[in-house]
């Protein structure tokens, strides 16, 4: 072996004893390793002086805890937009259908109003009912 390839091997391996040739790993699973040991020996602890971990009772039926999903707010947002959208095309409706109603009765009141003898003049009958339901209406 030469020594180009050895002197670096032998610097690598006086900074960290675990990384070598055979284990490369980077910061973050260099990270994730010292987290997951730190567990470990905290799950050891908790175990012998007895006090429930919620990390360790967790499995105790099993099965895994169910994972979080990971577009659960979008989701959630996407339904709030649905329903409110929902309710604001009902409301549209529902004032579209008021609206034409209205329109329905003055084309209604109009018809009766405009309505002429065979002289030309206005029908009395349908003047007097129209004014007396507006009399009726202020007195209510």
């Amino acid at each position: 072996v030469s020594r180009r390839f050895l002197a670096p091997f032998l610097v690598t391996m006086a900074k960290s004893p675990r990384r070598g040739p055979g284990r490369p790993e980077g910061k973050k699973a260099a990270l994730k390793r010292r987290t997951t040991k730190l567990y470990r020996e905290y799950e050891r602890e908790v175990k012998r002086s007895g006090i429930e971990s919620r990390r360790l009772t967790q499995h105790v039926d099993g099965k895994k805890p169910a994972r979080r999903d990971p577009l659960g707010k979008a989701k959630g947002k996407a339904e709030e937009l649905r329903t409110e959208r929902a309710a604001d095309e009902k409301a549209r409706q529902d004032a579209l259908q008021r609206r034409e109603k209205q329109e329905a009765q003055r084309r209604r009141k109009a018809r009766g109003l405009l309505k002429r003898s065979k002289k030309g003049q206005p029908i009395m009958k349908n003047m007097a009912k129209h004014l007396l339901e507006k009399v009726q209406k202020m007195t209510q």
